[in-house]
């Protein structure tokens, strides 16, 4: 099943599901993740084999679930492990996926 936003428009920021990983990924390692963005959309896979920290790592996991699903995440192991500041990124790109759904 191909995702709502496999083909992203041209203006990227009208995209729920692209603003919610930009929300997410953006202050990991000054820009690094973009590099993985295409003209389809974010390579999650070439992102998450590319070695980062713990923590970023669950941060990307992340944004690939809100993303597509293609990852899945234990919401429990987000709770418990991610510092305040991923923390409040991610309520903020859930809520920012959330209305753009709507």
């Amino acid at each position: 099943m191909t995702a709502p936003h496999a083909n992203i428009p041209a203006d990227w920021a009208d995209d729920p599901y692209w603003t919610a990983a930009v929300c997410l990924l953006h202050p990991i390692d000054a820009g690094r993740p973009f590099t993985y963005a295409t003209g389809h959309g974010i390579d999650f896979p070439a992102m998450l084999d590319a070695g980062w920290s713990g923590g970023e790592r669950r941060v990307i996991e992340a944004a690939a679930s809100l993303w597509d699903g293609s990852v899945t995440v234990a919401l429990l192991d987000l709770v418990a492990a991610l510092d305040e500041p991923n923390w409040t990124r991610l309520c903020q790109a859930m809520a920012m996926l959330r209305a753009g759904l709507r």
